[in-house]
């Protein structure tokens, strides 16, 4: 089974794309709200996780920023782009994101990607 870090600034997203990552048998190694979240999170984890979650608009830090500096120190964790805003579709599959999936996402969808991924 995978392990997630789901992060959006949404909380209900996070709640729902927790439940239902869990039910699947996956394990949630965090969650943030923010990009900076997501660095301090990765700072701790002890394995890295196998997949990010990235939304693209929050505060204080956007996923295009984190994800940047996620490449950068951690290149070994693969990021998955969740997000509405297709402006930045192919910025962020040029900075390293395996996949960019547009909201609303099928949750069937998620479930293939964990487990190509």
């Amino acid at each position: 089974m995978a392990s997630v870090i789901i992060v959006d600034d949404d909380s209900d997203i996070v709640t729902l794309f927790e439940e239902f990552i869990s039910l699947k048998g996956h394990v949630i190694a965090g969650k943030a709200s923010n990009g900076e979240e997501a660095l301090e999170i990765l700072q701790e984890c002890n394995p890295l996780p196998d997949i990010i979650f990235m939304d693209h608009r929050m505060p204080r830090m956007s996923g295009l920023e984190a994800s940047k500096i996620i490449r950068e120190k951690y290149p070994s964790c693969k990021i998955v782009f969740i997000s509405a805003d297709l402006n930045v579709k192919d910025l962020a599959l040029e900075i390293g994101a395996l996949e960019f999936l547009v909201k609303p996402i099928s949750f069937q969808k998620i479930l293939s990607l964990l487990d190509e991924l």
